[in-house]
């Protein structure tokens, strides 16, 4: 569990993620719940206004904007997106 305003990891990170700013620069093997959430990889869940992701794999993000540079199987997609 991490938890506050701001949480930075630069390398992977299990668990969840609690905060304003949410950022892992390798892999999230879990869940982040704030109102930005960054990630290199998903693997898991992205809960916030704007959730963005280098990759998701098999992984899921709820908010206003959830950005997959990826882009497979989207993008950009309001609301949801996945990829499992």
């Amino acid at each position: 569990l991490q938890t506050g305003l701001v949480n930075l990891n630069k390398a992977d990170f299990s668990g969840l993620g609690l905060g304003g700013l949410n950022k892992v620069d390798g892999v999230l093997k879990g869940a982040q719940v704030g109102v930005v959430n960054c990630t290199g990889e998903t693997q898991g869940l992205q809960l916030g206004f704007l959730n963005h992701s280098k990759k998701l794999n098999g992984g899921l993000q709820i908010g206003l904007a959830n950005i997959n540079e990826n882009k497979e199987p989207f993008g950009f997609l309001p609301f949801v997106n996945w990829n499992f």
